[in-house]
């Protein structure tokens, strides 16, 4: 048979020999008829946990909507002009609704005021804000949490009469689910809250990642519980998260009371995208599922997350991403080294690189399995990275042919990027 994954823009292909037993783990493929505003309205109006949207917002005081920097992803074009017409409904003036931009690392400027402007009134637009986790003096101490996390966030959540949280439900690497807590906590907080929450994931002295620190997972979650924790230290009113099928287009959608809320979305996002499987393969072969889940490989880290979740320790994967941008950051390959990951205490690390979790990963995976990789990145690179470079998916499955047929079960992931597995 042929062998043909997507690979950036394109595709890789080869002559493969399959072994007796291999399964194809994809997710369910949801599409809608009805229209994203249509959606977005029903959620609206059946809002979970909380009094009716009216209610809430009738002639309310400063609102503040916060949105995620990758808006247009998220479904933002049809739900900030929505709620924009509800409030202006309600008798709130658009004066009154600051629109905060959250990001992990600065937010960039968007399209935000361009998807609101139609929503102009005679006191004119919203005002919009992007949160900047470096600019000390816009941030508001709001506490601590019992793992020590100082939550320092955007100033503009503590003095805003009304907040809604927008944004769309997903997993997380490492949280367990965006949106959310997440939001705030990532992208609306202070480098120092974000760098010691993420830190929540390394278990430095075995050199691992937290077991439980896994797409879809939140009891026992320490950067998850760490997040709801801070979460709860500042007062939020509403959410609006929608739910993309693969094609990121909008299927659903929740709102109401934040944490119920949120919770509805991740159980929606659970149905689509969750694969269970009875036992662990010997191999596996996965594919971020092209551009832009491959650009680099801190996007391309996450199916190989997922490939590594039900492969056996020991078992070879083979890890296709084309990787046009490199590797995303610069801080992946110092912070993969020896020197950072050889402390023992993670509070001893001050400030740090946050792309450390992906490179104590990524420095697991390659101790854990044996992973030829299909990428663009140069071989000193991949090396560095601790795979095996092939400099085709036919090297790739020639180096791996040994452990190809003796395996009793092998795994073809072709959207890897969004395919979660899951043994159960």
């Amino acid at each position: 048979m042929i062998l043909k994954l997507q690979y950036g823009l394109g595709f890789v292909e080869a002559e493969f020999r399959p072994p007796r037993q291999i399964t194809e783990l994809k997710t369910k493929r949801i599409a809608t008829l009805q229209r994203p505003e249509e959606i977005i309205n029903q959620a609206l109006d059946q809002p979970i946990g909380c009094f009716p949207f009216p209610q809430l917002f009738k002639k309310a005081g400063h609102i503040l909507l916060l949105v995620p920097d990758e808006v247009h992803d998220t479904g933002g074009a049809y739900y900030l002009p929505l709620l924009l017409r509800r409030l202006k409904a309600l008798g709130v003036s658009m004066r009154e609704v600051t629109i905060l931009v959250a990001s992990v690392w600065g937010a960039r400027r968007n399209g935000v005021p361009h998807l609101i402007e139609a929503e102009k009134d005679r006191e004119g637009f919203p005002r919009v804000v992007y949160h900047d986790p470096n600019e000390a003096k816009s941030l508001e101490y709001a506490g601590e949490t019992k793992r020590g996390t100082p939550v320092l966030v955007n100033r503009l959540l503590v003095d805003a009469e009304y907040v809604i949280i927008c944004g769309t439900s997903g997993y997380h690497s490492f949280a367990g689910y965006r949106g959310g807590p997440e939001l705030i906590v990532s992208a609306c907080s202070g480098r120092e809250t974000l760098e010691r929450n993420l830190l929540l994931a390394c278990d430095l002295a075995p050199g691992r990642v937290h077991p439980r620190c896994y797409d879809g997972v939140l009891t026992g979650n320490p950067v998850q519980e760490d997040m709801r924790e801070a979460f709860r230290l500042l007062s939020f009113n509403f959410l609006l998260h929608t739910v993309l099928n693969d094609r990121n287009q909008v299927v659903s959608a929740v709102a109401g009371e934040p944490l119920q809320a949120h919770a509805a979305g991740c159980h929606m996002v659970d149905d689509i995208y969750r694969v269970p499987v009875a036992q662990m393969a010997d191999v596996t072969i996965v594919s971020c599922g092209g551009h832009p889940h491959d650009r680099n490989f801190f996007e391309a880290h996450r199916a190989l997350h997922h490939a590594c979740r039900v492969t056996n320790p020991g078992g070879t994967i083979i890890f296709t991403a084309e990787c046009a941008k490199g590797l995303g950051s610069p801080h992946l390959l110092p912070a993969n080294s020896a020197e950072v990951l050889r402390v023992s205490a993670p509070r001893e690390l001050g400030h740090y690189p946050p792309e450390i979790v992906w490179a104590l990963s990524t420095r697991q995976k390659a101790r854990d399995y044996r992973i030829v990789a299909v990428t663009n990145l140069n071989e000193k690179t991949v090396n560095g990275l601790g795979f095996t470079p092939a400099a085709s998916l036919r090297v790739a499955l020639q180096i791996a042919q040994s452990a190809l047929g003796a395996s009793k079960l092998c795994y073809l992931i072709p959207q890897g990027s969004t395919t979660v597995p899951e043994v159960v």
